[in-house]
């Protein structure tokens, strides 16, 4: 089984003829003996055969008569969307996204400190005894 993942890291540099000659040797062994791993490289093989046939279609002459007119028109369109500055309504993500996350996690801690201490502090503080009540009657 591991001669079959190192025989499947190889599969692509052996589709190409890139491998060294023991790597070759090592690939042509393991996949005369290995029905799994011959199976796989002849189904990449007859894939890029596939795609080797295809026929890319040329644009016609109307595509590159315009082409500059159109990209120029594109550039000074993205060009003139870059010096606009964003507004703060439509991007509120990034007025805090400059922060780092552990800022972040550091404000959320301690306003859970904060609200611990104030919660202890009020509801289950024992209730104050003022002095002249605790002294004994004279």
């Amino acid at each position: 089984m591991n001669d079959c993942k190192k025989c499947q890291a190889l599969l692509v540099e052996a589709l190409y003829g890139e491998l060294d000659p023991k790597e070759k040797d090592f690939f042509a062994k393991h996949t005369a003996s290995c029905p799994a791993c011959e199976a796989e490289f002849e189904a990449l093989a007859k894939t890029l055969r596939t795609m080797d046939e295809r026929v890319r279609p040329e644009p016609g002459r109307e595509f590159w008569d315009g082409y500059w007119d159109r990209l120029s028109r594109q550039m000074e369109k993205e060009g003139a969307a870059e010096e606009t500055p964003p507004s703060w309504e439509k991007t509120p993500g990034r007025t805090w996204g400059f922060l780092p996350r552990w800022a972040f996690q550091t404000a959320a801690a301690l306003a859970l400190i904060v609200a611990g201490i104030f919660i202890g502090r009020t509801i289950f503080s024992p209730r104050s005894v003022s002095v002249e009540a605790s002294l004994p009657a004279m």
